[in-house]
């Protein structure tokens, strides 16, 4: 049943991701038929003529490549598992990571072991009380878990002794197994956070799995902000694109260009205001209201 569950969430991640990548170049295709094939032919191609027939080209391409990044991001978002399915799978490789480390003692499987985890960890801060339905009340030891999780048994698995990181093969399996029979309640977020948190037997005032705040890396800054860069290069490249195909396609005066260009910039500008202001609000669960 485990090995079950497991190849089938392994199927659903290798076509989320191959559609999300397919996405996100599609994606970027739109943003160079639109704006940069426009800008290339306004630098390179002389005739006027020739420019329209490009532009009209390039903005036919863009809209198909904006229809294939749509249905893709939406067949992605279907083909992605839920969060604890992506929680399980990824708890379990790094168990699998750990079992060949402590035969191998390879630093490469103790590394995949660390991705791995980061990875259930990503999946985990997505974690509302709403998906696994439980009450305001465990919100301190769910965030606690992650806090432990992700600061303290990381770590360890990239930095401690092979003693250490094999002591934790046992109760992470513990974690899998209870994912895995959905099973998971208030109790078990409290053992958890205990074992995390255990004294140090060699020094009972030191914890045995030291806690590091944990530092993001620029790329994983990037992907947390990917919707809003993405927004924010499209108001930027939007309005240019339509100045420059209001101004040489249709000939129009140089205030109608700069008004154009405007409308569309302000209307951008609200458009990212919303976003920001909106989103301070995420994370709220129909119990909390």
């Amino acid at each position: 049943m485990a090995e079950t569950r497991y190849s089938r969430i392994d199927k659903s991640l290798e076509a989320y991701e191959k559609r999300n990548r397919i996405a996100q170049i599609s994606t970027i295709l739109v943003a160079v038929f639109f704006f940069g094939f426009p800008g290339f032919s306004l630098i390179f191609v002389s005739s006027a003529d020739l420019r329209a027939e490009l532009y009209e080209v390039a903005i036919g391409l863009a809209v198909v490549f904006l229809a294939l990044s749509v249905i893709m991001n939406s067949k992605a978002v279907k083909a992605l598992p839920p969060i604890e399915d992506r929680a399980f799978y990824y708890i379990k490789t790094a168990i699998t990571d750990l079992d060949s480390f402590k035969i191998n003692e390879l630093d490469t499987e103790r590394d995949s072991a660390a991705d791995n985890l980061t990875k259930a960890a990503d999946a985990m801060d997505e974690w509302e009380l709403g998906n696994i339905r439980f009450h305001r009340e465990l919100r301190p030891q769910l965030n606690d878990f992650r806090k432990n999780f992700r600061g303290r048994l990381i770590p360890a698995i990239q930095k401690d002794s092979k003693a250490i990181v094999l002591s934790v093969i046992q109760p992470l399996t513990g974690v899998c197994n209870t994912l895995e029979t959905g099973t998971l309640d208030k109790g078990h977020f409290a053992a958890w956070n205990q074992w995390l948190t255990q004294a140090d037997p060699a020094d009972p005032r030191k914890t045995l799995l030291e806690y590091h705040p944990p530092e993001p890396t620029r790329a994983q800054w990037l992907t947390s902000k990917r919707l809003h860069i993405s927004v924010i290069t499209l108001v930027v490249a939007v309005p240019l694109a339509v100045a420059i195909i209001a101004g040489e396609v249709l000939h129009t005066s140089i205030d109608t260009v700069v008004l154009s260009f405007s409308m569309i910039f302000g209307g951008g500008l609200i458009l990212v205001a919303y976003l920001i202001f909106s989103g301070q609000g995420k994370g709220t669960t129909p119990s909390e209201k």
